[in-house]
């Protein structure tokens, strides 16, 4: 950490430079002139743990280190919090490290372009860096996040099920709506992941076939059979990505109709060539 002098003036610049608000996180631009985003996080809470833990990991030197979750910059103390810095830019990365999500969402994603407006929806220009590879994205936001030991397997790691009512019905599987009284917080992390996917690309599957057994293996009700987090990206790099027709990529791709039908009532199957579904 950076000595007490250090400490105030990045304080201070801060305060001065700061947007105000995109949920809970606000942007400025540190000593150095670079965008950064900055949270305010309870000292003593399992958030401000984790992040310190990301911090003593360092910032990736390349993007072959970069593991799509945000690396922290500083963590400096602030009236009974800390503001934790990170750049403005996986989950795989982080199950390594035995940290569960746990409120996986398209709001708690970061990317690393911005323009003035807080609602950017329809940047085409973003649009296009996204066509081209150029956008980069990380996970953030912490403060539904568990961290376990390292030598505890993925497997037997068990969380309280109200511990799964920390974020939104309609953003997680189903796992603990039987009446169970733990669940695998990891396999939830993956099914969380799975069902943001489905709200997202669901439509598509006509136009990229393997989505649908991507997207079953991440939200099936069979725990033991679903997805772990390097398993899907595995399935994603080696059987989805070679089999993704280039127009479909394209700016000139045509637009889908998009599914408003939950996660669990979509028939990702309905209209694919039976010959694909044998």
């Amino acid at each position: 950490m950076k000595g007490r002098k250090e400490s105030a003036d990045i304080y201070h610049l801060f305060m001065e430079t700061s947007v105000q608000w995109c949920g809970n996180i606000s942007f400025a631009q540190n000593a150095q002139g670079q965008h950064v985003a900055i949270k305010a996080v309870l000292d003593g809470s399992e958030e401000l743990r984790i992040l310190k833990y990301l911090y003593s990991q360092g910032v990736p030197r390349s993007m072959g280190d970069f593991h799509h979750v945000i690396p922290v910059l500083d963590v400096l103390a602030c009236e009974g919090h800390w503001l934790v810095f990170m750049p403005r830019y996986g989950l795989t990365y982080l199950h390594k490290h035995r940290i569960a999500h746990g409120d996986i969402k398209a709001d708690n994603i970061l990317i690393d372009h911005f323009n003035a407006d807080t609602y950017d929806l329809f940047n085409f220009y973003r649009r296009s860096l996204r066509l081209q590879g150029r956008v980069t994205y990380a996970f953030y936001d912490f403060d539904c996040s568990t961290m376990f030991p390292p030598s505890v397997p993925l497997e037997e790691c068990r969380l309280p099920s109200q511990v799964s009512y920390n974020t939104l019905y309609n953003q997680v599987p189903g796992d603990t709506l039987q009446g169970e009284i733990d669940f695998n917080p990891f396999a939830f992390d993956v099914g969380m992941l799975g069902v943001m996917f489905c709200t997202e690309f669901q439509h598509m599957t006509r136009a990229v076939p393997m989505l649908a057994p991507l997207f079953d293996r991440m939200t099936t009700r069979d725990i033991p059979r679903r997805f772990k987090a390097s398993e899907a990206l595995q399935f994603f790099e080696e059987h989805v990505i070679p089999l993704t027709p280039q127009h479909v990529l394209s700016l000139a791709a045509p637009d889908l109709p998009f599914s408003r039908v939950p996660y669990d009532y979509h028939d990702r199957w309905k209209d694919l060539d039976p010959k694909f579904m044998e």
